[in-house]
């Protein structure tokens, strides 16, 4: 067995992603997590718990953002929810990229669609396969640097890499929201990255 990553690079543009650890799941499946010394770039740090969804796009949580990111959120779905986290959001949703989970299809994307004011950069919506029942718990273990997003769901069974280029200064902002159905947000744990280098 193997987990599903999925990477998108812009074609100009050279990338260094997370370190690894492989690991193998009772089911023979592979796993694919950041190694735990990546928690000594944990800075400042933020946390929320047991917050109902809202139908908007995404409803921006006070006090927390950045653009070098560490966030561990819980969800909690009903069967057919469409839910997600928003991050690079600019207060008034002029930019925003979103990370949108799709119970029915059980699939996790990342819409770029205003993802930052430029006409030059990239769009297209990435989309990878999530081996989730149709209710239940979604785990997501993200890591923001700048213009790279990492995202590993169902403990690195399955990761997706993307890329982001806001523009606006202010497109710092976190944000929560549920299009379809009933999902809840269990947990919240965010930290700002400090550099790797003093």
């Amino acid at each position: 067995g193997r987990s599903h990553r999925l990477c998108e690079w812009a074609g100009w543009a050279g990338v260094m992603s997370l370190p690894l650890a492989v690991s193998l799941q009772p089911d023979g499946k592979l796993a694919l997590e950041p190694v735990p010394e990546l928690e000594a770039l944990r800075g400042e740090y933020w946390h929320r718990e047991d917050l109902e969804l809202e139908r908007r796009s995404p409803g921006l949580l006070d006090g927390m953002g950045g653009d070098c990111l560490e966030v561990v959120a819980e969800f909690e779905f009903e069967p057919g929810a469409e839910f997600g986290l928003g991050v690079r959001c600019s207060p008034d949703g002029q930019e925003q990229t979103r990370i949108v989970y799709r119970a029915a299809d059980r699939k996790i994307a990342v819409e770029r669609s205003e993802s930052s004011v430029s006409p030059d950069v990239e769009r297209t919506e990435r989309t990878a396969p999530i081996e989730l029942a149709e209710g239940g718990i979604l785990k997501l273990h993200i890591f923001l640097d700048r213009s790279l997003l990492e995202i590993f769901v169902d403990g690195g069974r399955t990761c997706l890499v993307s890329r982001v280029y806001p523009l606006r200064p202010d497109s710092l902002g976190i944000g929560l929201f549920v299009r379809q159905g009933s999902a809840k947000l269990k947990s919240l744990d965010v930290w700002a990255l400090d550099p790797i280098w003093p």
